[in-house]
């Protein structure tokens, strides 16, 4: 248990520094930054909750990451307009500043969703 709780720590982890990037390269208005970095955070993110509920992550993809996480828990429904925002099918440099701002608002609307899911004794630097 404690080698899956130390997994799962490092997968948040890795998740707040991708989003941390993500939100330094909104200052620099850098979609190229900000999109692989808030996409990255999500999955991330679904990864270390499928993790937590005892299976291995099977998806290559947000959209496959998000239906496993919707398989073992059905509230993930209510992130379904969020993750397919993080899809972004546009070249990076079709998006203007208020995209990129969107790209990063949704980013952290799926990491208040999902972070209430872990206890607090995976969270990182607890």
């Amino acid at each position: 248990m404690e080698l899956t709780n130390s997994a799962i720590t490092e997968l948040l982890a890795q998740s707040d520094q991708a989003l941390t990037a993500a939100e330094e390269g909104m200052e620099e208005l850098s979609a190229p930054v900000v999109i692989p970095n808030t996409q990255k955070s999500t999955m991330l993110l679904l990864k270390a909750f499928i993790v937590l509920k005892g299976e291995e992550p099977t998806g290559n993809s947000l959209r496959e990451l998000w239906n496993q996480c919707v398989a073992l828990e059905s509230e993930f429904t209510q992130l379904e307009e969020t993750i397919e925002y993080l899809i972004v099918e546009s070249p990076s440099e079709d998006l203007d500043e208020e995209d990129v701002g969107e790209i990063i608002d949704a980013a952290n609307e799926a990491w208040d969703f999902m972070i209430g899911f872990f206890p607090e004794s995976v969270l990182p630097g607890e």
